[in-house]
């Protein structure tokens, strides 16, 4: 079996960009096992079904737990995550606030604002969770997101649900741990290697 997975693309953030790296990696390898049984890689289109919209979110949440998550535990994750749509401009939080929900994006663009930094910021693309650092920490929201597109679907795990699940169900908790894990580790490798970048720049200088 070909895969056509290509071997170079941009991307408009370091989440996406890592996802699509270690794909590759996996086509190398195995093309086949980059079948998806959840369908999250298929893109939604607007006259996407509900239920197509809920396999999609259901397939992204699976695609980021660890290879070797139980379905069924992500199943029951999943089944607390609860629809929400905004639109242009809205804001999903503002840097400062209590942190009460973990998000997946399935529709639209939103954007991460640093409101303490000059500019900083980064898009957040459709298959990537937001919020979970600080909903398992404790902390208030570290930057101010917002909607980017004309319109954006999300699907939103409570406080007071992440607080349930961790009673009822701990494995479908510890999936979010090593969400949150794998998120925070890859941030510092890409500071790591921006850094040894810069070091050998100024060397040559």
């Amino acid at each position: 079996k070909l895969c056509n997975v290509q071997a170079a693309m941009s991307s408009i953030d370091l989440n996406t960009g890592l996802i699509y790296a270690e794909n590759y990696l996996i086509a190398r390898q195995d093309p086949n096992q980059l079948d998806d049984t959840y369908g999250a890689r298929n893109k939604l289109s607007r006259t996407s079904s509900l239920q197509e919209e809920r396999q999609f979110a259901l397939g992204s949440l699976m695609n980021l737990c660890p290879i070797q998550a139980e379905r069924t535990v992500v199943e029951i994750l999943f089944s607390k995550f609860e629809r929400e749509m905004y639109k242009k401009e809205d804001f999903i939080w503002k840097q400062g606030t209590q942190s009460t929900s973990i998000k997946i994006v399935v529709r639209g663009m939103l954007i991460s604002i640093l409101e303490n930094e000059a500019g900083t910021f980064e898009t957040i693309s459709v298959g990537n969770t937001i919020g979970e650092l600080g909903v398992i920490e404790g902390v208030p929201r570290i930057s101010t997101v917002k909607c980017m597109s004309e319109e954006a679907v999300v699907y939103s795990l409570t406080l007071e649900k992440y607080k349930e699940l961790a009673e009822s169900c701990p494995k479908a908790v510890r999936l979010l741990d090593l969400i949150c894990i794998s998120y925070l580790s890859a941030r510092v490798q890409h500071v790591r290697n921006v850094d040894a970048y810069q070091s050998e720049y100024f060397l040559f200088c």
